[in-house]
């Protein structure tokens, strides 16, 4: 794949797409699990694999997301604007859950909850933002919740809430 083109999982209503990256290495230039209304995204990360994403991870845009990170390395390199976002759209319902060994390194900030609902469940790996970035719980009305256990934080490590 790639690392120029725009991988979607679950693009129209009523359509699910998933992906399995146990080994090795895939690279988009965006990724948009659950993109319409309707839409399901799933991807599975693990063992020693690698995404990289060079522009925007959208984890649940407008539809329903599921982000499984076991293991491997998910690496998100966004800048001026290109994040890692859990739960864009209003619509939109997105859970990322990471374990194990995994590392999730967002090095444009990320946002758990951007307008949506929002999970994010850490019970192992590292979640690491980049330097002068920020990561934001509940941004524009989102419902979002963030559970962490047994984990490590990157820094630097910034908490927002804001309403509307």
């Amino acid at each position: 794949m790639s690392s120029a083109s725009t991988l979607y999982l679950g693009y129209n209503a009523g359509s699910t797409g998933s992906f399995s990256l146990i080994g090795g290495a895939a690279g988009s230039g965006n990724l948009y699990l659950g993109y319409n209304a309707g839409s399901a995204g799933n991807y599975l990360l693990s063992g020693t694999a690698s995404l990289t994403t060079e522009n925007s991870e959208f984890i649940g845009y407008s539809g329903l997301a599921n982000f499984n990170q076991t293991g491997g390395t998910n690496n998100s390199f966004g800048d001026s604007g290109n994040l890692f976002y859990l739960a864009y759209g209003t619509s939109s319902t997105a859970t990322y859950s990471l374990s194990g060994g995994g590392a999730l390194i967002a090095d444009g900030g990320e946002f758990i909850g951007w307008a949506g609902t929002a999970l994010f469940n850490q019970s192992g790996g590292t979640n690491t933002i980049g330097a002068g970035d920020s990561l934001t719980v509940s941004y524009v009305g989102a419902t979002a919740l963030t559970a962490m256990r047994g984990h490590a934080m990157g820094p630097p490590f910034f908490t927002q809430s804001r309403a509307g």
